[in-house]
């Protein structure tokens, strides 16, 4: 989660820019989302996670118990970890959710 803002973030930002002439321009990552932070689970944001899909794979195999098919990929969230250790999921950019999630990141970080 972005917001709220770190303790103390905004007066060494003003610090940086009005004392020291320091641009201050924050990141975002665009690409991945912490899986350990409320809203992952929240907004159910697994759904709209890239997956994986090993080669050959079938995208629905048939439901033995329910005589239907089930997605055989729902569950393949391509994840990633770094020197944190917390779970990233690697997010479906084409997805409205993951769009609209980004633009109101910046809409927040560029208005208030």
């Amino acid at each position: 989660d972005y917001f709220p803002a770190r303790l103390g973030f905004e007066s060494v930002a003003q610090y940086l820019q009005n004392d020291l002439g320091v641009h201050v321009m924050p990141y975002i990552n665009g690409r991945i989302f912490d899986q350990s932070i409320p809203r992952w689970t929240k907004d159910d944001a697994k759904k709209y996670a890239a997956k994986r899909i090993p080669t050959g794979a079938a995208y629905f195999v048939p439901d033995p118990n329910a005589g239907t098919y089930i997605n055989a990929i729902a569950d393949r969230t391509y994840n990633e970890e770094y020197g944190s250790k917390a779970p990233f999921a690697v997010m479906c950019p084409h997805t409205t959710y993951w769009q609209q999630t980004l633009a109101g990141t910046v809409r927040k970080l560029t208005q208030e």
